[in-house]
């Protein structure tokens, strides 16, 4: 069984890698977006992941790295939802050209 089977699927593949690198990983530089140990409101850090935070980078408190508490759940739904509009959008171009 071939993982890619036609340039389409490879296509694809590309693009939900796309996509989903930056729902996981998008960087934008501001207050933190959830509380943690240490945290300050005023002092910017790094935010990574769109459009649900899922960890931060703070440069001034140890360990450094933050993860939000329901992090796994709320990527794996978001990842979700874009997997079924990727899935379904050739279906309904397929259905409009006949």
């Amino acid at each position: 069984m071939k993982l890619i089977a036609t340039r389409s699927h490879g296509i694809l593949l590309v693009a939900l890698v796309c996509v989903f690198g930056i729902v996981d990983f998008y960087p934008s530089y501001g207050p933190p977006f959830f509380r943690y140990m240490g945290s300050d409101p005023n002092h910017p850090v790094w935010n990574l992941g769109w459009p649900i935070v899922s960890s931060i980078y703070d440069k001034a408190n140890a360990p450094h790295w933050f993860t939000m508490p329901v992090v796994f759940p709320a990527l794996l739904i978001v990842q979700a939802l874009v997997l079924t509009v990727f899935w379904l959008f050739p279906l309904l171009i397929r259905k409009s050209s006949k």
